[in-house]
């Protein structure tokens, strides 16, 4: 609606309307959850720098440390050390790319579960067959699912797979070749 409303695109006017203050409302909501997230990694983050301190002045023991730098660093670590190094990240900056990836994330696993949906509406012989899977794994049981339960779910795996090669979540990738390639008989078809 604002798109479409001139007079509601400065925001010294949308937020003073009953649709502004909504959407106030709305952005607190949706800030939330990235917020918590940032203040438990970052609560996390100091806790292992306060323990590597430690560890520097003798006070813990190395086993630790040497578990810590086993453990992965996910995205959020590496913004809160650059951060930390003196850039001039914000709060703000660090929850706008956070919700990044976090709508990157859920919306490339929605649209692939849109395609694969429609793709077994179009073919219901394929969805008989996922069925059918489904059924000889857990029959009329209602357990939940283990991690032996997806080794044995091959024909999904496959249907999952083959939506992914139709409808790509990055359909375009540009590449070019450096170097001459030798395709020997091995590779021919």
């Amino acid at each position: 609606m604002r798109i479409y409303k001139f007079w509601l695109h400065p925001d010294l006017i949308f937020y003073n309307t009953g649709y502004g203050k909504e959407a106030r409302k709305i952005y607190k909501k949706l800030h939330e959850m990235p917020n918590l997230v940032i203040k438990k990694r970052k609560d996390e983050y100091y806790q292992r720098k306060e323990r590597q301190r430690l560890i520097v002045e003798g006070k813990m023991d190395k086993s630790e440390e040497e578990e810590e730098s086993q453990r992965m660093k996910i995205f959020l670590d590496i913004l809160l050390e650059l951060k930390d190094s003196g850039t001039t990240f914000t709060d703000d900056d660090l929850r706008d790319e956070v919700v990044t990836m976090m709508v990157g994330g859920i919306e490339t696993n929605a649209i692939t579960t849109c395609f694969c949906l429609l793709l077994l509406a179009i073919h219901p012989e394929i969805q008989d067959k996922l069925y059918n899977e489904v059924y000889s794994i857990f029959g009329e049981s209602d357990r939940d699912v283990t991690w032996n339960d997806l080794n044995k779910l091959v024909y999904h795996e496959q249907v999952i797979k083959e939506t992914l090669r139709r409808f790509p979540v990055g359909p375009i990738f540009l590449r070019e070749v450096k170097e001459d390639i030798d395709l020997s008989s091995k590779y021919a078809i």
